[in-house]
């Protein structure tokens, strides 16, 4: 990147108005790590829009500086003359304070039997009674629109994910019904079809291949055996080549309309993207990676971006093409629900 290009993104990232909370941030953590002792009181009249005289807004300046920020004395958060300081790599990373929404989607997860494979039973019951004053987020507007797929009120189904989860987690082989043995790489969740599946690299085979397996083909497996460390990074590294060899990139147009930069960039945020801004179109080209299984997840995504985003033809770029034909078809498919 040229030096005029370099200053040009960091003026913008940088702005006095439009990022000034930002660049606020950024001074306060040059000055600490200049060696300056900056208490609770301190940094809350760096920040900008900072707390005003009322309780509730010294309690929300309070919150933030404390999620922010770590202090002398970790055990008391009120203290406004307590002195902040740089966390070095070899501390313990202090832990992020959860929101009451997060407290509140937290509890409603425990108590979810459809996720009780997701997290150990022991942790699950701490949780429980640690959040047990929460109330948890009302579900009675919400409905499932996808009816098929895995049924997770299915003891079955249910036992062949917590073996999964739990062989992920502890590093264990997947045994199988059959006495095959499987190393489970990555779990994977289709919200479109309701489908979990898992990506797993067979034992005792040489040159082995990952292999994805639906949970309805995995009735009966059950913990296997310890995996040794030796394996666990072979075994990453062939899971590296899959993701490469399943990695795409498409090209996008986007017009500059409806607050269509930032809804993009809020959908894609996860994703590899460049992008150059087209001044005399008002658009944007962008160029989004991602892996080809990801197909339908990324359809959804464009398409709830409506008329301002183009998926740009591409020669030989198969997904781009296979992109273009999916969308066309949806498209089409709705257009009887839109007519008189």
């Amino acid at each position: 990147m040229k030096k005029d290009e370099l200053k040009e993104r960091y003026d913008e990232l940088m702005h006095p108005m439009e990022n000034r909370v930002f660049a606020a941030l950024a001074r306060i953590v040059q000055e600490l790590a200049d060696g300056e002792d900056l208490t609770r009181k301190e940094l809350l009249h760096r920040l900008p829009y900072h707390a005003g005289e009322t309780a509730a807004n010294q309690e929300q300046a309070l919150h933030f500086i404390n999620t922010a920020f770590c202090f002398d004395d970790a055990l008391t958060a009120d203290d406004w003359e307590d002195t902040a300081f740089l966390p070095t790599a070899n501390q313990i990373p202090f832990p992020w304070r959860l929101s009451f929404v997060e407290k509140r989607w937290l509890r409603t997860l425990v108590l979810s039997p459809d996720a009780s494979f997701l997290l150990p039973e022991d942790l699950r019951e701490k949780l429980k009674d640690a959040l047990k004053d929460v109330p948890p987020l009302d579900l009675s507007f919400v409905r499932r629109s996808q009816l098929a797929g895995d049924d997770l009120t299915s003891p079955e189904t249910l036992a062949v994910l917590q073996a999964v989860f739990a062989c992920v987690r502890k590093k264990y082989t997947l045994l199988l019904p059959t006495k095959e043995q499987l190393a489970p790489l990555r779990i994977r969740y289709n919200f479109r079809t309701n489908r979990y599946s898992l990506i797993a690299l067979p034992i005792g085979e040489k040159e082995a291949s990952p292999i994805r397996l639906h949970v309805k083909d995995l009735i009966g497996a059950k913990l296997g055996l310890p995996r040794k460390e030796k394996d666990i990074i072979e075994t990453e590294d062939v899971y590296q080549k899959y993701l490469d060899d399943h990695r795409v990139t498409i090209r996008l147009r986007l017009e500059d309309n409806r607050n269509a930069r930032e809804r993009c960039y809020a959908l894609f945020a996860s994703f590899d993207k460049t992008s150059i801004y087209l001044e005399k179109e008002n658009a944007y080209r962008i160029d989004l990676s991602y892996y080809d299984f990801d197909h339908e997840d990324i359809l959804s995504r464009l398409l709830s971006l409506g008329p301002v985003v183009t998926v740009l033809p591409q020669e030989g770029n198969e997904e781009a093409k296979r992109l273009r034909h999916d969308i066309v078809k949806a498209l089409r498919e709705a257009l009887p629900y839109y007519q008189e």
